[in-house]
């Protein structure tokens, strides 16, 4: 009776320790999801369905870890394109890839503006990578006491990731009056008297204000933008007389000059000198 017992305790021991055995060959054999004891296109193909939800595999089950070649706890296209080069010789699975990953915290990098937090795994020492999650408070840098730029200033701040607690610095340039709108009041047309006669030779100005700071083109010069006059126009057979000819804008005498030093407005492919009322009466 007590050797039959024995015998019975002996094969449930030796089942166990095949199970255990047979787990451990199929859970270290990484890319071999049919589990036929080699990786090949069809254990690929079985992780490509996983991965477009074709194939479902519980998370933690020996499918699951076969196909999840990068340990990253999910099945997608990247682990059967591996398990795809390794069936073809072109690739092979580390010891990091057969690890079921124990992830310490994720700590910031002491670098400025790094812009990601690292975490390692405490059984392989796999180092994984993570882009910082920067929340939307600002704080001043160092020096400064803005945390956000205005028309004239630039502002230099950094906020802080949710994660590890590292910052990312900032500097955000002066806007230069962006926002700026033109005041068709007080503005002037170029080309134009101030009584509205025509003057080719008149130059006008643009008028602006700032909503976001309240100046304007009477206590900010760059608010108040020259227009160069606009010159004569020259008839367009202008190229063809060796006469005085009419302005199409403002009906001024004009004559041909061929001294490119002198007083003129260039107009097209010409220039030309206004006439004075003298020169043109001939006295």
């Amino acid at each position: 009776m007590h050797k039959q017992r024995r015998s019975a305790f002996t094969v449930i021991i030796a089942l166990l320790c095949a199970a255990l055995l047979t787990f451990s060959a199929f859970a270290s054999a990484l890319g071999d999801v049919n589990g036929d004891g080699k990786v090949a296109a069809s254990d690929a193909r079985l992780a490509l369905r996983a991965a477009v939800g074709l194939e479902t595999y519980e998370a933690g089950s020996e499918k699951f870890i076969a196909a999840d070649v990068d340990g990253n706890g999910k099945i997608t296209a990247a682990d059967a394109r591996k398990i795809l080069r390794a069936a073809v010789g072109l690739e092979s699975f580390s010891p990091e890839d057969t690890c079921q990953h124990e992830w310490g915290e994720w700590t910031k990098v002491n670098r400025t503006n790094a812009g990601y937090h690292v975490r390692t795994c405490a059984l392989c020492g796999k180092e994984e990578k993570e882009n910082c999650s920067y929340g939307a408070d600002r704080f001043p840098a160092e020096g400064s006491t803005l945390t956000a730029a205005t028309c004239t200033k630039d502002a230099t701040f950094y906020q802080v990731c949710s994660v590890c607690a590292g910052k990312k610095f900032v500097t955000e340039s002066a806007l230069h009056h962006s926002g700026k709108v033109l005041v068709p009041e007080k503005s002037k047309t170029a080309g134009v008297n101030a009584d509205g006669t025509p003057n080719c030779l008149a130059e006008g100005w643009e008028y602006y204000e700032c909503p976001l700071c309240g100046a304007n083109g009477d206590t900010t010069p760059e608010l108040k933008v020259a227009v160069p006059a606009p010159g004569h126009t020259a008839p367009n057979n202008a190229l063809t007389v060796d006469r005085d000819v009419i302005c199409t804008r403002c009906n001024k005498v004009m004559r041909p000059c061929f001294n490119s030093m002198v007083n003129t407005i260039e107009e097209g492919k010409y220039l030309f000198s206004e006439i004075t009322k003298s020169e043109n009466s001939g006295e």
